[in-house]
Formats: C-alpha cells, structure tokens, sequence
C-alpha cells in the first residue's frame, strides 16, 4: 500500500453569498425525462447563470494526475479507476482560553460510487436502461458513526464520471462525487481544518493491484508516483 498526497480545495460560502452570480457549467440530466433526446437539452446555455452554492464550506479533491491521465486503446480510451470512498474529518478548534484551546472532531464518509434515486441533491448521471427515469443520482455523504443502507453502485468509478471530460476538474459538475458540503450548522466559532482520506472499496481496482517486483514499480513510474526521495 502507498499513500499519495493531494491537494484540496476550499470555497467559503456565507449567507451573503447568494447575492454573488455563478455560471451553470454542469449537465443536468433530470432533464432526459419526457423530452426529446436530441439537441443541447440537458446541457445549459451559455452565460446562463445559476444559485449560489449553500452557506458553509465546500470541499473540492483534486485526485493526483497519476489517475487522471487516460491510455489510447483500441477501442478509445480507457482511464484508471480511482478511489471511491472518502473519509472527510473537520477539526474544529475554539481558543476561548489561548493556552487551552478545546478541540472537536466530526467525520462523515463519503461513498463517491453510490448510485440511487435517494440521493436527490447529489450529481445526476444518465440511465438510459430505465425508460421511465432516464437519470440517477451519484454520491452520498453520511456521518461516519451511522451505517448506510445497502444500495447501488458503479463498478468502476472514473474522472470522467458519466462522461463529461472535465468531470473532475470543476467542483459544480462533481460536487457529489470529488467533493463535499459542509454547512456548518452546528459550529458557532472557531478555527476549521479539513483531512481528507481516499481508498479503493475494492481493492481490485487500484492500478497497483495484484503487481509486485518490476511490474509494481513501472507502474509507479508510469503514474508519477514516487517513493521515498523520488
């Protein structure tokens, strides 16, 4: 097993920010419902704006470029799976009393893979083997003390996600998936800071998978990855 670092990024979001504008970028597939599959339905005009995001902090992953470089195949191209669990933990630390800070702790699990209906809120992801709802919904979050319910969920979970090339790269199109909400409710003061952990719930989709020796460390070189002093 190895650990690769990443970087996460923060947006803050008070309860001024819905005066701000923020363009719609993301494909709503909601709207593959009783319409015509043909044209630019579901995707939205351009400069058409949308609401600002919830009060809070919004959390975006960016996933080390060693899982999102794709390999020319004979069929197209083919993009390594990446982790589809994420421990989100928020650490938040009030200095009342300076030399005695009191420090507190939450953590939620996000399951990036999960496909449902439920989870309405999340992402919306095409279904087209469901003729009555054409769409989905991918992600769900939960704190990490509760159990899910069992469900669905994708077999392999990619940077494109349902296809979209910048899938990954933007948080409004995977805000569900390669990101997270807090909406800090229950935090009246403090100092926050936010880890975030990713793993493979199978471990058979890591590309490390199964290689040991030289194929193990092609591999790493192959993604970028290096140990100890690079």
């Amino acid at each position: 097993m190895i650990l690769v670092p990443m970087t996460v990024e923060a947006l803050i979001v008070n309860r001024f920010g819905n005066s701000r504008e923020y363009a719609d970028i993301a494909v709503n597939y909601e709207l593959l419902n009783g319409v015509s599959l043909l044209g630019g339905v579901i995707e939205p005009q351009p400069f058409k704006k949308r609401a600002a995001p919830g009060a809070g902090v919004h959390l975006h992953f960016i996933l080390p470029d060693g899982l999102t470089q794709g390999m020319e195949t004979e069929n197209g191209f083919d993009y390594p799976a990446v982790p589809d669990r994420y421990l989100v933990t928020r650490l938040t630390i009030v200095k009342s009393t300076p030399d005695k800070p009191v420090i507190t702790h939450k953590s939620w699990i996000l399951e990036s893979s999960y496909v449902g209906r439920d989870n309405v809120g999340s992402i919306s992801i095409p279904e087209f083997s469901d003729k009555e709802n054409l769409c989905r919904y991918l992600g769900r979050t939960y704190p990490y003390e509760n159990t899910a319910p069992p469900g669905e969920y994708l077999s392999k979970l990619t940077v494109l996600g349902a296809g979209t090339p910048y899938f990954a790269a933007c948080y409004q199109t995977c805000r569900s998936v390669f990101g997270f909400h807090d909406d800090l409710k229950d935090v009246k003061e403090g100092e926050l800071i936010y880890t975030v952990a990713g793993w493979y719930a199978d471990r058979k989709n890591s590309p490390l998978y199964g290689l040991t020796g030289t194929e193990y460390e092609e591999k790493l070189r192959e993604m970028g990855f290096f140990l100890g002093g690079g």
